[in-house]
């Protein structure tokens, strides 16, 4: 093989291993275990909604990407998803559990979001904690 072309494999070879390295860092940095991580807040569905009612920006700033446990009662519930108290919406991280209606759950996950168009929480990667 000519040194050219030698050359101009090894390049070939090294940009799939960039593009392939970065593709891979894009797709998984950042991925949190939620589930292991310890809870920075503790609190009720009314006391959380009454501080986003009160005062949203500080409240966002407080609670925003942070791993939380809100206690509140299932409203709605489907593969994926729980709803506490009519405004708390969390998406599962065990996407088949379906809870049952009614019940008074703890459900840890990472805040998102205020929605004060809808006036609803937003939460993903979501447990029931037991």
């Amino acid at each position: 093989m000519k040194k050219g072309k030698k050359i101009a494999l090894i390049i070939f070879i090294t940009l799939i291993a960039i593009v392939g390295s970065a593709y891979y860092y894009i797709n998984n940095a950042g991925k949190r275990d939620i589930s292991e991580e310890k809870a920075e807040f503790t609190v009720a569905s009314t006391q959380i909604m009454a501080e986003f009612t009160n005062d949203a920006t500080a409240s966002t700033n407080k609670y925003l990407n942070k791993a939380i446990v809100i206690s509140g009662t299932v409203t709605d519930a489907s593969a994926g998803e729980v709803v506490l108290d009519s405004n708390i919406i969390c998406k599962l991280h065990d996407k088949e559990f379906v809870q049952e209606k009614g019940k008074k759950v703890n459900v840890k996950g990472r805040f998102l979001g205020f929605d004060d168009l809808m006036g609803e929480l937003k939460m993903d990667e979501c447990f029931i904690n037991k």
